[in-house]
C-alpha cells in the first residue's frame, strides 16, 4: 500500500536520516551485450536486489523511508579495483537496460523493508566490473541529493562465444523474477499482494 504525498510529508520525523544500502542479491555474471539497438539481450545474472534500511533509532524513522515516493537507486558500471565509473565507452553507454529503479515495500523477504531489484541490466564491455547503486532523493520537486552509495562484489562479463555457464537462479530471484510479472500484469495490485501470491 502506498501512502498520498501529503499523507507521507506528514508522517515524516523532523530530524536528519540516516541511510544503509546493501546487495541484498550480489551479481555473478553476465554474457556480453552488444552496442547495437536491436540485440538479444542477456541480464546479468542473477539479478542485483538492494535493499535499504534506516539506521536512525527514531521507530517513525523506520516506517516513514518505507513510503518515501522521491527516493530512486541508479546503478552504474564501475572497476573492479575501485570505484572509478565506466558509464560510456567511446561516445557509447556501457550498459543496457534498467538502470534506475524506484522502491518496492515487501514483507515477505526476511522482514518488512525496502527493496530495489535490477532485472534488466546488461553489461556491453567484457571483462571484470562491479555496479555501483546510488540512492537519490527528489528534493523542492526540481532537485536530487545524492544520500549513500554502495558497490558490488566483482562479477565477470564473457563473451558469447565463450562457453560460460550461467548460475542457477537463487531463491530470491525466482520469486522476485514472478513478483514483478505479477505487478506488470495487474498494474492495480499493490507490492506486497503480488508477492504475496508468488510465494504461495
Amino acid at each position: 500500500m502506498s501512502l498520498p504525498l501529503s499523507s507521507y510529508n506528514a508522517f515524516q520525523p523532523r530530524h536528519s536520516h540516516s541511510y544503509r544500502l546493501e546487495v541484498l542479491q550480489q551479481p555473478r555474471k553476465a554474457r556480453l551485450c552488444s552496442f547495437k539497438e536491436k540485440v538479444d539481450r542477456r541480464p546479468i545474472d542473477p539479478p542485483p536486489i538492494v535493499q535499504l534500511s534506516c539506521t536512525c533509532h527514531y521507530d517513525a524513522c523506520q516506517q516513514a523511508f518505507l513510503y518515501n515516493p522521491y527516493f530512486f537507486l541508479y546503478a552504474t558500471l564501475t572497476s573492479d579495483t575501485d570505484d572509478t565509473d565506466i558509464n560510456h565507452h567511446h561516445g557509447h553507454s556501457t550498459t543496457a537496460g534498467t538502470v534506475v529503479q524506484s522502491l518496492h515495500k515487501l514483507k515477505d523477504l526476511h522482514q518488512q523493508g525496502g527493496y530495489f531489484i535490477f532485472a534488466d541490466i546488461s553489461v556491453r564491455l567484457e571483462g571484470m566490473y562491479r555496479l555501483k547503486f546510488t540512492l537519490f532523493e527528489i528534493v523542492n520537486n526540481n532537485h536530487v541529493k545524492s544520500l549513500v552509495s554502495v558497490l558490488s562484489d566483482p562479477f565477470r562479463v564473457f563473451s558469447p562465444k565463450r562457453k560460460g555457464v550461467v548460475s542457477k537462479k537463487e531463491k530470491h530471484t525466482k520469486k522476485l523474477t514472478q513478483f514483478l510479472r505479477a505487478m506488470a500484469d495487474f498494474p492495480g495490485m499493490s507490492g506486497n499482494h503480488a508477492f504475496s501470491l508468488c510465494l504461495k
